[in-house]
């Protein structure tokens, strides 16, 4: 058998022209393979910073840096209270999660939002202006507690008593309130509670997970207790 009988003989891929082009198909998966995790860990890269670009702006929602805060810094348990001062659910609610946040003191932090519902609440508006003049002389827990107890006799001569009773600057109290000096955070407050959905109060937002409606003593401790657990749990 000659040379070339015996190459003709021989099956495509162990012609020369058959090793070259299987070498050309390797050549060309490889770059492909390469090619395709490549766009897969890009898309994997851009698909978790659209996940913590959505986190960090539900978080922005959620904090700022005027609003009053009651426990330590970096709790562990972080509530976020949007709330209404004409809302008699949040006046049965807000006493007890406050009591709760000084009772875990250094275990809760707890922050209030404004979330007035004018059209059902037309003194709800006054009442949030007014706590913010109260937190500008750093009174803001005091008035909240004073409001939510006088919440039956909501007006502006109810607001301006309170304040006078809390020992608080009356003039600059008025000026604040006349001019709603601070009214641009009450609105921030109702535009981000909006975005996030709120459709009443109180809605607690609690280490971001949202809890909608008044909740009883017993019932937020059992809730902070699993939260505790939970976190010892992961650590």
């Amino acid at each position: 058998m000659t040379m070339k009988t015996y190459q003709m003989l021989l099956p495509w891929y162990k012609k020369k022209w058959g090793i070259i082009l299987i070498a050309l198909l390797v050549v060309l998966l490889a770059t492909i393979l390469s090619f395709s995790l490549a766009v897969f860990n890009k898309v994997r890269e851009m698909n978790s910073q659209s996940a913590l670009n959505s986190l960090q702006a539900y978080y922005a929602l959620l904090y700022n840096d005027y609003s009053p805060e009651l426990g330590a810094d970096n709790a562990l348990i972080e509530i976020v209270e949007f709330s209404d001062f004409q809302c008699p659910y949040c006046a049965q609610g807000s006493p007890v999660v406050v009591d709760l946040a000084k009772q875990y003191a250094g275990i809760i932090n707890l922050t209030y939002r404004h979330f007035p519902i004018a059209d059902i609440h037309p003194e709800a508006w006054g009442a949030a202006i007014a706590s913010t003049c109260a937190a500008e002389q750093d009174k803001f827990w005091q008035y909240h507690d004073q409001l939510f107890a006088q919440q039956d006799n909501f007006s502006q001569t109810t607001f301006f008593t309170i304040a006078k009773n809390l020992g608080l600057n009356t003039q600059d109290f008025d000026t604040c309130y006349t001019s709603e000096k601070y009214g641009y955070q009450v609105r921030k407050d109702l535009a981000d509670g909006l975005s996030l959905d709120l459709r009443g109060t109180p809605t607690y937002f609690i280490n971001g997970e949202v809890i909608s409606g008044l909740l009883t003593r017993s019932q937020w401790q059992e809730l902070i207790e699993a939260y505790l657990i939970g976190l010892q749990s992961n650590q």
